[in-house]
């Protein structure tokens, strides 16, 4: 499948983007940050790409629900203990402590993904990385190549960091951390280098590739099916 990312400038959020099949003038697929900031503009662009699902992958009490009237899913991948989000560690670490432990659930929200029945908007807090994940996915299961999932992650560095820095900076000044503590924060807050995806591949890979991944955690043979058809349909 060939997939193309273009920005979407979305009022009131930001690393937005939407991915078109070949000649396709409406997406499938659209990427950002949290949506509770939205403005009306921002929530017509949703409306007028035909986005009938707004899939929330934030923790419980991250955030407020955007004003949008399009049906949102709420659903958390993290589900850490007391709903608790990492600000620290190693990148790399997370992604594959939540590959290895959250099967179950990154194949329920790529199944809210196949059932839509029309485009699908999906986010969290920055849109970077629980985002990237879920979209690695559904990109990889509908037929994807790896360099436009690498290509497309790359992106999101550049868009989250004017919005994050000052936040950043904020939280490690109030955190008694070492100089290398201090640039795995940085690289988990605010950047997205393509080697952390080429990570995140590696380990599907491994498992006999992002389809076979949601298989085996429960997304139905059917639903594959349907992500894979509705991906094509607007090519």
């Amino acid at each position: 499948m060939s997939t193309i990312a273009r920005h979407l400038d979305l009022e009131g959020a930001f690393n937005a983007r939407a991915f078109f099949a070949a000649s396709s003038a409406q997406p499938w697929l659209v990427r950002s940050s949290a949506l509770h900031e939205l403005t009306p503009a921002g929530a017509e662009v949703l409306r007028a790409f035909g986005v009938v699902r707004v899939i929330d992958l934030r923790e419980p009490g991250e955030g407020a629900a955007g004003a949008h009237e399009i049906e949102v899913a709420a659903l958390p991948v993290y589900r850490f203990p007391g709903n608790t989000v990492p600000i620290d560690g190693n990148l790399e670490q997370l992604m594959q402590q939540v590959i290895e432990t959250r099967g179950e659930v990154l194949a329920e929200i790529v199944d809210a993904v196949a059932s839509a029945e029309g485009p699908v908007a999906v986010h969290c807090t920055i849109g970077k990385d629980r985002t990237g994940l879920i979209v690695a996915l559904v990109l990889s299961a509908a037929g994807a190549t790896e360099a436009d999932i690498i290509a497309d992650y790359a992106l999101s560095g550049d868009q989250v960091y004017p919005h994050r820095r000052e936040y950043v900076e904020q939280m490690l000044a109030s955190r008694d951390l070492g100089e290398r503590e201090i640039a795995e924060a940085w690289r988990l807050n605010v950047e997205s280098p393509a080697e952390v995806m080429e990570y995140i591949l590696a380990l599907l890979r491994a498992e006999g590739g992002a389809a076979e991944y949601l298989r085996a955690h429960g997304l139905s043979a059917h639903a594959l099916a349907a992500l894979r058809a509705r991906s094509r349909a607007f090519g």
